[in-house]
Protein backbone atom coordinates (compact mmCIF):
# COMPACT_ATOMS: atom_id res chain seq x y z
CA UNK A 1 0.00 0.00 0.00
CA UNK A 2 2.96 2.19 1.06
CA UNK A 3 4.43 1.25 -2.46
CA UNK A 4 1.09 2.24 -4.45
CA UNK A 5 0.77 5.40 -2.74
CA UNK A 6 4.20 6.85 -3.71
CA UNK A 7 2.95 5.70 -7.08
CA UNK A 8 -0.13 8.11 -7.10
CA UNK A 9 1.66 11.20 -5.54
CA UNK A 10 4.30 10.95 -8.13
CA UNK A 11 1.50 10.83 -10.73
CA UNK A 12 -0.50 13.53 -9.53
CA UNK A 13 2.33 15.52 -9.05
CA UNK A 14 3.38 15.19 -12.65
CA UNK A 15 -0.18 15.82 -14.08
CA UNK A 16 -0.39 19.41 -12.05
CA UNK A 17 3.09 20.20 -13.30
CA UNK A 18 2.46 19.39 -17.31
CA UNK A 19 -1.06 21.62 -16.77
CA UNK A 20 0.94 24.68 -14.95
CA UNK A 21 3.49 24.71 -17.71
CA UNK A 22 0.25 24.96 -20.48
CA UNK A 23 -1.40 27.49 -19.12
CA UNK A 24 0.87 29.48 -17.19
CA UNK A 25 -0.62 28.77 -13.74
CA UNK A 26 1.49 29.55 -10.33
CA UNK A 27 2.18 26.31 -8.73
CA UNK A 28 5.57 27.25 -7.42
CA UNK A 29 3.84 26.45 -3.92
CA UNK A 30 4.21 22.72 -4.75
CA UNK A 31 7.87 22.79 -5.08
CA UNK A 32 8.30 23.67 -1.56
CA UNK A 33 8.86 20.68 1.30
CA UNK A 34 5.77 18.87 2.36
CA UNK A 35 5.43 17.62 5.92
CA UNK A 36 5.25 14.11 6.77
CA UNK A 37 6.39 10.99 4.95
CA UNK A 38 5.37 12.39 1.61
CA UNK A 39 7.63 15.20 2.04
CA UNK A 40 10.37 13.32 0.23
CA UNK A 41 8.22 12.35 -2.63
CA UNK A 42 7.04 15.31 -3.45
CA UNK A 43 10.68 17.37 -3.57
CA UNK A 44 11.77 13.94 -5.68
CA UNK A 45 9.17 14.45 -7.89
CA UNK A 46 10.08 17.76 -8.66
CA UNK A 47 13.84 17.47 -9.15
CA UNK A 48 14.97 18.19 -12.56
CA UNK A 49 11.68 19.71 -13.12
CA UNK A 50 11.22 23.53 -14.62
CA UNK A 51 8.18 24.63 -12.65
CA UNK A 52 6.89 28.09 -12.85
CA UNK A 53 7.77 30.50 -10.06
CA UNK A 54 4.49 32.66 -10.28
CA UNK A 55 2.44 33.59 -12.38
CA UNK A 56 3.27 35.79 -16.15
CA UNK A 57 2.49 38.26 -16.60
CA UNK A 58 0.63 38.94 -20.41
CA UNK A 59 0.37 41.88 -22.11
CA UNK A 60 0.56 44.02 -25.18
CA UNK A 61 3.35 43.52 -27.53
CA UNK A 62 3.73 46.97 -28.33
CA UNK A 63 7.18 48.76 -28.22
CA UNK A 64 10.54 46.81 -27.80
CA UNK A 65 10.41 43.14 -27.67
CA UNK A 66 12.80 40.26 -26.30
CA UNK A 67 12.27 36.69 -27.61
CA UNK A 68 13.45 34.24 -25.69
CA UNK A 69 14.35 31.01 -28.08
CA UNK A 70 16.68 28.04 -27.56
CA UNK A 71 17.57 29.40 -23.78
CA UNK A 72 18.91 32.87 -25.03
CA UNK A 73 17.25 36.29 -25.13
CA UNK A 74 17.29 38.14 -28.46
CA UNK A 75 15.82 41.17 -29.75
CA UNK A 76 15.59 44.94 -29.19
CA UNK A 77 17.99 45.64 -25.80
CA UNK A 78 18.07 49.27 -26.27
CA UNK A 79 14.87 51.10 -24.93
CA UNK A 80 12.99 54.59 -24.15
CA UNK A 81 12.88 54.68 -20.46
CA UNK A 82 9.54 54.24 -19.34
CA UNK A 83 8.67 51.93 -22.59
CA UNK A 84 6.96 48.86 -22.20
CA UNK A 85 9.29 45.78 -23.54
CA UNK A 86 7.19 42.71 -24.20
CA UNK A 87 9.36 39.46 -23.74
CA UNK A 88 8.33 36.67 -25.49
CA UNK A 89 8.75 32.93 -24.94
CA UNK A 90 9.78 30.73 -28.06
CA UNK A 91 11.41 28.03 -25.80
CA UNK A 92 9.33 24.64 -24.55
CA UNK A 93 10.16 25.52 -21.05
CA UNK A 94 9.28 28.36 -19.00
CA UNK A 95 11.40 31.03 -18.15
CA UNK A 96 11.72 34.75 -16.59
CA UNK A 97 13.63 38.16 -17.49
CA UNK A 98 14.33 39.39 -14.02
CA UNK A 99 16.40 42.43 -13.48
CA UNK A 100 19.63 41.64 -11.57
CA UNK A 101 19.43 45.07 -9.19
CA UNK A 102 14.84 43.73 -9.14
CA UNK A 103 14.24 47.08 -11.76
CA UNK A 104 12.05 44.85 -13.62
CA UNK A 105 10.24 41.59 -13.77
CA UNK A 106 8.39 39.54 -16.33
CA UNK A 107 7.31 36.88 -13.40
CA UNK A 108 7.11 33.50 -14.93
CA UNK A 109 6.79 33.07 -18.72
CA UNK A 110 4.95 29.63 -20.21
CA UNK A 111 5.97 28.49 -23.42
CA UNK A 112 4.45 30.20 -26.22
CA UNK A 113 3.47 33.17 -23.95
CA UNK A 114 4.55 36.98 -23.61
CA UNK A 115 4.70 39.10 -20.69
CA UNK A 116 5.87 42.78 -20.71
CA UNK A 117 7.56 45.13 -18.03
CA UNK A 118 8.05 48.57 -18.33
CA UNK A 119 11.32 50.10 -18.53
CA UNK A 120 12.98 51.88 -15.65
CA UNK A 121 12.97 55.67 -16.33
CA UNK A 122 16.40 56.50 -15.60
CA UNK A 123 18.88 55.72 -18.46
CA UNK A 124 21.78 53.59 -17.71
CA UNK A 125 22.41 49.68 -18.99
CA UNK A 126 20.79 47.11 -16.60
CA UNK A 127 21.74 43.25 -16.23
CA UNK A 128 19.21 40.95 -16.44
CA UNK A 129 18.65 37.24 -16.26
CA UNK A 130 16.55 34.32 -15.85
CA UNK A 131 15.69 33.18 -12.43
CA UNK A 132 14.91 29.59 -13.25
CA UNK A 133 18.26 29.42 -15.67
CA UNK A 134 20.80 31.43 -14.36
CA UNK A 135 23.04 30.80 -17.43
CA UNK A 136 20.80 32.85 -19.37
CA UNK A 137 21.74 36.85 -18.87
CA UNK A 138 21.50 39.76 -21.00
CA UNK A 139 21.73 43.54 -20.68
CA UNK A 140 18.55 46.59 -21.20
CA UNK A 141 19.79 49.73 -22.07
CA UNK A 142 17.62 52.24 -21.28
CA UNK A 143 18.78 55.75 -23.56
CA UNK A 144 16.61 59.20 -23.50
CA UNK A 145 15.60 58.46 -27.58
CA UNK A 146 16.58 61.07 -30.00
CA UNK A 147 14.88 64.47 -30.13
CA UNK A 148 14.26 67.12 -32.48
CA UNK A 149 15.81 70.37 -32.26
CA UNK A 150 12.87 73.02 -32.56
CA UNK A 151 14.30 76.37 -32.81
CA UNK A 152 11.78 79.68 -30.97
CA UNK A 153 11.06 82.20 -32.89
CA UNK A 154 11.86 85.82 -33.21
CA UNK A 155 10.26 87.13 -35.93
CA UNK A 156 7.87 90.45 -34.51
CA UNK A 157 4.93 91.23 -36.55
CA UNK A 158 2.82 94.11 -36.97
CA UNK A 159 -0.62 94.64 -36.14
CA UNK A 160 -2.98 94.83 -39.73
CA UNK A 161 0.41 94.16 -41.72
CA UNK A 162 0.70 90.61 -43.81
CA UNK A 163 3.27 88.53 -41.63
CA UNK A 164 4.96 85.36 -42.96
CA UNK A 165 7.60 83.47 -41.25
CA UNK A 166 8.68 79.51 -40.83
CA UNK A 167 8.93 77.21 -38.35
CA UNK A 168 11.97 74.85 -38.29
CA UNK A 169 13.35 72.07 -36.88
CA UNK A 170 17.03 69.84 -37.16
CA UNK A 171 17.34 65.98 -36.54
CA UNK A 172 15.19 62.92 -37.37
CA UNK A 173 14.69 62.02 -41.03
CA UNK A 174 14.19 66.33 -42.08
CA UNK A 175 10.67 65.80 -43.14
CA UNK A 176 8.70 67.22 -40.48
CA UNK A 177 4.96 68.09 -39.00
CA UNK A 178 4.52 71.18 -36.85
CA UNK A 179 1.93 72.05 -34.86
CA UNK A 180 0.71 74.17 -31.67
CA UNK A 181 -0.36 73.64 -28.25
CA UNK A 182 -0.23 75.57 -25.19
CA UNK A 183 -1.59 79.02 -26.53
CA UNK A 184 -2.27 80.20 -29.52
CA UNK A 185 -1.16 82.25 -32.60
CA UNK A 186 -2.09 85.90 -33.32
CA UNK A 187 -5.43 86.26 -34.23
CA UNK A 188 -5.15 86.79 -37.51
CA UNK A 189 -2.28 84.19 -38.42
CA UNK A 190 -2.40 80.62 -38.73
CA UNK A 191 0.17 77.66 -39.06
CA UNK A 192 0.23 75.13 -41.83
CA UNK A 193 1.45 71.94 -41.25
CA UNK A 194 4.69 72.82 -43.18
CA UNK A 195 5.02 75.47 -40.39
CA UNK A 196 4.47 78.10 -42.93
CA UNK A 197 3.23 80.91 -40.21
CA UNK A 198 1.00 83.74 -42.50
CA UNK A 199 -1.57 85.95 -42.33
CA UNK A 200 -2.18 89.61 -40.74
CA UNK A 201 -2.45 89.91 -37.25
CA UNK A 202 -5.27 92.34 -35.75
CA UNK A 203 -4.42 92.67 -32.42
CA UNK A 204 -1.33 93.81 -30.70
CA UNK A 205 0.69 91.94 -27.80
CA UNK A 206 2.91 89.00 -27.03
CA UNK A 207 1.09 85.28 -27.66
CA UNK A 208 2.95 82.47 -26.26
CA UNK A 209 2.51 78.76 -27.46
CA UNK A 210 4.41 75.91 -27.62
CA UNK A 211 5.71 74.48 -31.11
CA UNK A 212 5.64 71.27 -31.94
CA UNK A 213 7.48 69.32 -34.61
CA UNK A 214 7.18 65.66 -35.68
CA UNK A 215 8.99 64.08 -38.08
CA UNK A 216 8.12 60.91 -40.38
CA UNK A 217 10.34 58.52 -38.68
CA UNK A 218 9.43 55.39 -37.21
CA UNK A 219 9.07 55.30 -34.36
CA UNK A 220 8.61 59.56 -35.02
CA UNK A 221 11.02 61.38 -33.33
CA UNK A 222 9.12 64.75 -31.17
CA UNK A 223 10.38 68.02 -30.14
CA UNK A 224 9.02 71.37 -28.88
CA UNK A 225 9.70 74.50 -27.55
CA UNK A 226 7.78 77.30 -26.00
CA UNK A 227 8.18 80.00 -27.98
CA UNK A 228 5.64 83.75 -28.68
CA UNK A 229 5.01 86.26 -31.85
CA UNK A 230 5.05 89.44 -30.83
CA UNK A 231 2.91 91.90 -32.68
CA UNK A 232 3.90 95.32 -32.49
CA UNK A 233 1.18 97.87 -32.44
CA UNK A 234 0.61 100.39 -35.71
CA UNK A 235 3.39 103.61 -34.47
CA UNK A 236 4.28 107.04 -35.86
CA UNK A 237 7.38 107.05 -37.09
CA UNK A 238 8.63 110.47 -37.73
CA UNK A 239 10.56 111.75 -34.89
CA UNK A 240 10.59 115.49 -35.18
CA UNK A 241 9.52 117.87 -37.41
CA UNK A 242 11.35 120.93 -38.88
CA UNK A 243 11.32 124.45 -37.39
CA UNK A 244 9.78 127.23 -39.68
CA UNK A 245 10.38 131.18 -40.51
CA UNK A 246 7.78 133.41 -39.80
CA UNK A 247 5.36 133.31 -43.60
CA UNK A 248 8.16 130.85 -45.00
CA UNK A 249 6.27 128.01 -46.79
CA UNK A 250 6.17 124.79 -45.00
CA UNK A 251 5.32 121.19 -45.57
CA UNK A 252 6.01 117.72 -43.73
CA UNK A 253 4.48 114.56 -44.32
CA UNK A 254 3.85 112.57 -40.89
CA UNK A 255 4.79 108.80 -41.29
CA UNK A 256 3.52 105.77 -39.63
CA UNK A 257 4.44 102.11 -39.63
CA UNK A 258 1.49 99.18 -39.45
CA UNK A 259 -2.06 99.33 -39.27
CA UNK A 260 -4.73 98.75 -42.32
CA UNK A 261 -5.06 101.57 -44.83
CA UNK A 262 -7.04 103.88 -44.28
CA UNK A 263 -5.73 106.34 -41.98
CA UNK A 264 -6.81 109.55 -40.67
CA UNK A 265 -4.77 112.35 -38.76
CA UNK A 266 -5.84 114.10 -36.03
CA UNK A 267 -4.60 116.92 -33.86
CA UNK A 268 -5.90 115.48 -30.32
CA UNK A 269 -3.78 117.61 -27.69
CA UNK A 270 -2.18 121.33 -28.07
CA UNK A 271 -1.99 123.30 -30.97
CA UNK A 272 -0.31 124.19 -34.52
CA UNK A 273 1.38 127.41 -35.42
CA UNK A 274 -1.27 130.05 -36.59
CA UNK A 275 -1.24 129.76 -40.54
CA UNK A 276 -0.30 125.48 -40.26
CA UNK A 277 -2.52 122.52 -40.56
CA UNK A 278 -2.71 118.62 -40.09
CA UNK A 279 -4.45 117.57 -43.55
CA UNK A 280 -6.23 113.95 -42.44
CA UNK A 281 -3.46 112.33 -44.68
CA UNK A 282 -0.70 113.51 -42.18
CA UNK A 283 0.71 116.28 -44.09
CA UNK A 284 1.86 119.83 -42.06
CA UNK A 285 1.29 122.61 -44.25
CA UNK A 286 0.82 126.38 -44.44
CA UNK A 287 2.93 129.35 -43.19
CA UNK A 288 3.26 130.18 -39.25
CA UNK A 289 1.94 133.73 -39.59
CA UNK A 290 2.18 136.51 -37.23
CA UNK A 291 -1.16 136.60 -34.56
CA UNK A 292 -1.08 140.33 -34.44
CA UNK A 293 0.19 142.40 -37.56
CA UNK A 294 2.62 144.46 -35.20
CA UNK A 295 6.25 145.02 -35.13
CA UNK A 296 6.61 142.76 -32.32
CA UNK A 297 5.37 139.76 -34.31
CA UNK A 298 5.32 136.52 -31.68
CA UNK A 299 7.83 134.16 -32.80
CA UNK A 300 8.42 130.43 -30.49
CA UNK A 301 7.27 126.99 -30.03
CA UNK A 302 4.06 125.07 -30.76
CA UNK A 303 3.65 121.92 -29.28
CA UNK A 304 0.82 119.66 -30.23
CA UNK A 305 0.01 115.98 -30.06
CA UNK A 306 -1.42 113.97 -33.57
CA UNK A 307 -3.13 110.88 -33.79
CA UNK A 308 -3.29 108.48 -36.53
CA UNK A 309 -5.81 106.05 -36.39
CA UNK A 310 -6.34 103.21 -39.13
CA UNK A 311 -9.12 101.13 -40.45
CA UNK A 312 -9.02 98.11 -38.84
CA UNK A 313 -11.40 95.98 -36.59
CA UNK A 314 -10.55 96.41 -33.81
CA UNK A 315 -9.37 100.11 -34.69
CA UNK A 316 -5.29 100.56 -34.31
CA UNK A 317 -3.98 104.37 -32.87
CA UNK A 318 -0.75 105.91 -32.52
CA UNK A 319 -0.04 109.22 -30.60
CA UNK A 320 2.95 111.38 -31.17
CA UNK A 321 3.84 114.40 -30.02
CA UNK A 322 6.18 117.24 -31.37
CA UNK A 323 6.84 120.74 -31.50
CA UNK A 324 7.37 123.45 -34.63
CA UNK A 325 10.02 126.39 -33.57
CA UNK A 326 8.94 129.18 -35.83
CA UNK A 327 11.65 131.51 -35.78
CA UNK A 328 11.79 135.33 -36.38
CA UNK A 329 13.12 136.68 -39.95
CA UNK A 330 16.38 137.52 -40.49
CA UNK A 331 19.07 138.48 -42.83
CA UNK A 332 21.49 135.80 -43.10
CA UNK A 333 24.52 137.32 -45.26
CA UNK A 334 27.05 138.04 -43.32
CA UNK A 335 28.89 140.65 -44.93
CA UNK A 336 29.26 142.50 -48.13
CA UNK A 337 32.49 142.78 -50.28
CA UNK A 338 34.04 145.83 -50.78
CA UNK A 339 35.15 147.87 -53.98
CA UNK A 340 36.91 149.72 -56.10
CA UNK A 341 36.46 153.33 -57.39
CA UNK A 342 35.58 153.19 -60.91
CA UNK A 343 35.35 149.37 -61.60
CA UNK A 344 32.01 147.84 -61.63
CA UNK A 345 30.89 146.20 -58.29
CA UNK A 346 30.17 142.66 -58.16
CA UNK A 347 26.53 142.14 -58.11
CA UNK A 348 25.33 140.80 -54.48
CA UNK A 349 22.18 139.24 -53.69
CA UNK A 350 21.39 140.03 -49.87
CA UNK A 351 19.60 136.68 -48.42
CA UNK A 352 17.14 136.14 -45.40
CA UNK A 353 15.17 133.36 -43.57
CA UNK A 354 11.56 133.70 -42.93
CA UNK A 355 9.34 136.55 -43.73
CA UNK A 356 7.95 134.97 -47.20
CA UNK A 357 8.59 135.07 -50.52
CA UNK A 358 7.02 138.66 -50.87
CA UNK A 359 9.41 141.45 -49.26
CA UNK A 360 11.05 144.55 -49.97
CA UNK A 361 14.62 144.85 -49.07
CA UNK A 362 15.76 149.14 -48.60
CA UNK A 363 18.68 151.47 -46.63
CA UNK A 364 16.63 151.58 -43.13
CA UNK A 365 19.28 154.38 -42.42
CA UNK A 366 22.91 155.14 -43.20
CA UNK A 367 24.64 155.83 -46.63
CA UNK A 368 25.54 153.44 -49.57
CA UNK A 369 28.59 154.32 -51.42
CA UNK A 370 28.16 156.30 -54.25
CA UNK A 371 27.35 154.67 -57.12
CA UNK A 372 25.89 151.60 -55.58
CA UNK A 373 22.04 150.77 -55.49
CA UNK A 374 19.83 147.83 -53.70
CA UNK A 375 17.21 146.72 -55.88
CA UNK A 376 13.80 145.96 -54.09
CA UNK A 377 14.72 142.37 -54.22
CA UNK A 378 17.99 142.92 -52.64
CA UNK A 379 20.34 142.76 -54.99
CA UNK A 380 23.20 145.06 -54.86
CA UNK A 381 24.54 146.80 -58.02
CA UNK A 382 26.69 149.26 -59.21
CA UNK A 383 30.07 151.22 -60.00
CA UNK A 384 31.58 153.62 -56.81
CA UNK A 385 32.43 156.75 -57.49
CA UNK A 386 34.42 157.71 -54.19
CA UNK A 387 36.52 156.01 -52.11
CA UNK A 388 36.06 155.40 -48.23
CA UNK A 389 34.01 152.90 -45.57
CA UNK A 390 30.26 152.98 -45.89
CA UNK A 391 28.01 152.13 -42.84
CA UNK A 392 24.59 151.30 -44.35
CA UNK A 393 21.77 149.49 -42.37
CA UNK A 394 19.45 147.16 -44.27
CA UNK A 395 16.25 146.62 -44.01
CA UNK A 396 13.62 143.55 -44.96
CA UNK A 397 10.11 143.87 -44.62
CA UNK A 398 6.51 142.16 -46.01
CA UNK A 399 6.01 143.81 -49.31
CA UNK A 400 2.44 143.85 -48.65
CA UNK A 401 1.70 147.66 -47.13
CA UNK A 402 -0.70 146.07 -45.11
CA UNK A 403 1.81 143.88 -42.68
CA UNK A 404 4.12 145.94 -41.29
CA UNK A 405 5.91 142.77 -39.54
CA UNK A 406 8.14 140.68 -39.46
CA UNK A 407 10.78 143.05 -40.49
CA UNK A 408 14.44 142.67 -40.24
CA UNK A 409 17.67 144.82 -40.21
CA UNK A 410 21.67 144.42 -40.27
CA UNK A 411 24.29 146.59 -40.31
CA UNK A 412 27.01 146.15 -43.17
CA UNK A 413 30.55 148.30 -43.52
CA UNK A 414 31.41 148.53 -47.27
CA UNK A 415 34.82 149.70 -48.09
CA UNK A 416 35.06 150.88 -51.55
CA UNK A 417 39.40 151.95 -52.40
CA UNK A 418 41.53 154.01 -54.89
CA UNK A 419 42.58 152.27 -57.96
Amino acid sequence: MRGMTRRLAFATLAIVALIAGGFGLAVSSLAQPHSGANAGIAGGAMAGMDMPMGPAVVGPSAGATITISNFTFTGTFTVAPGSTVTVKNSDTTTHTLTANGGAFNTGNIAPGTTASFTAPSTAGAYGFHCAIHASMTGTLTVSAPASLTVPALTKHALVDTAYTATATASGGNGTYSFSVSGGTLPPGLSMSTAGAITGKPTTAGAFPFTLNATDTSSPALHGSVATSIVVDPMTITTKTVPSTGILDAYSVTLHRHGGKPGYTWTVITGSLPTGITLSAAGVLSGAAQCVTPTASCAVGSSTFTVQVADHGTPQNTAQATFSIKVLPEKITTTSLPGGTVGQVYAATQLTKFGGGTAVTWTVSSGHLPPGLMLSSSGQLTGTPTSAGSFVVHIRVAPSDAGVTSPTATKAFTIVIATP
